[in-house]
């Protein structure tokens, strides 16, 4: 039985009603050609494949793959994403800072790592380690801090302020603002406008 994850299943976004009823048209007409894909039983591509086939009773092939941890089958959803389908750029900039955020925490674990091994190893693993990371200052190795905004405005072609405005965005807008953004209804330069007029109006009503 196929495993359906929210958190993975949050990570693809949602087809236009026009184009989830084309697929189950071309489905029902000539089967579910590309098999879903599976990571210990758990699906991590193929969910509107798989929605249409289990309501319309039609077979459908799955395959497995193997991943380290959850985060890489994370990355691995972003990357497919990103790889396949024309998004709008606020869905971009979504899973391109869920990307950064995993970097983020995998910087922070193999310092972590680094650092115990440091101070546990042998002679020869610590001389590895320097030559790796560098010598120790103060008994602490220094990480170096993982700038997400920077990093994902890199990858996306735009500046700081894009970035940052997408952020205000994702944080301060609507559930029904965000899934415009989503569909492409509106730029994040109108939604981020949009919330600074309302921030505005509120600060003169506070007056």
């Amino acid at each position: 039985m196929v495993k359906i994850d929210p958190e993975f299943r949050a990570l693809i976004p949602p087809l236009k009603p026009e184009e989830y009823d084309q697929l189950e048209k071309n489905i029902i007409a000539e089967g579910c050609r590309d098999a879903l894909v599976l990571w210990n039983g758990t699906l991590i591509d193929g969910h509107n494949r798989y929605k249409i086939c289990t309501e319309n009773n039609m077979p459908y092939k799955t395959e497995e793959m193997e991943f380290i941890n959850r985060e890489e089958v994370k990355q691995w959803i972003i990357a497919n994403q990103l790889g396949r389908r024309n998004l709008s750029d606020f869905v971009r900039y979504e899973l391109l800072e869920e990307w950064e955020e995993i970097e983020k925490q995998k910087g922070r674990e193999k310092a972590r790592a680094a650092g115990a091994a440091y101070h546990k190893g042998s002679p020869k693993v610590l001389s590895t380690l320097d030559k790796t990371f560098g010598p120790l200052k103060s008994n602490k190795r220094e990480e170096k801090k993982h700038n997400t905004r920077a990093e994902v405005g890199k990858k996306l072609g735009w500046g700081d302020g894009k970035v940052a405005r997408a952020k205000i965005v994702k944080e301060k807008a609507p559930e029904e603002v965000i899934q415009k953004l989503r569909s492409n209804e509106i730029t994040i330069n109108k939604a981020y406008s949009e919330i600074k007029k309302a921030e505005r109006k509120e600060d003169i009503q506070r007056q």
